[in-house]
Parts: C-alpha cells; sequence; structure tokens
C-alpha cells in the first residue's frame, strides 16, 4: 500500500496500484497529518518511508 498525503488530498493505492482510493482535505489552518493505520488481521510488522516534499514551483511562478 501506498500513500500519499497533500496540503489537499490523501490518495491510497493497493495491490500495486491496480485499486484506489482519494479523499479531499480542507483543513481549516495549517497542521501537520498524523497517519494512523487500522487492520482486520494481525499485522507482525508495519514499516514505512516519510518523505517531505518542497512546494513544486512551474516557469511561471505558480507555486503548485
Amino acid at each position: 500500500m501506498r500513500i500519499y498525503v497533500d496540503h489537499s488530498a490523501v490518495e491510497a493505492f493497493f495491490q500495486y496500484g491496480e485499486e484506489a482510493a482519494t479523499v479531499a482535505i480542507f483543513p481549516e489552518e495549517d497542521v501537520r497529518p498524523m497517519l494512523r493505520v487500522f487492520s482486520d488481521v494481525d499485522v507482525e510488522q508495519l514499516t514505512g518511508v516519510l518523505w517531505e516534499l518542497e512546494p513544486f514551483h512551474s516557469r511561471a511562478g505558480l507555486t503548485i
């Protein structure tokens, strides 16, 4: 499972991208997100990597 979190969306990809879910979010203030993972089955080990990315700036000078 891969989860991508942006300022306005959370996207999760399952089964090597064969299935996906997207949720639009509209936070009222600039907050650092917290991730909680739940499972219907026992999970022996859960690992992950967190990358903090800088905003993307296009040639027109717009921040995306």
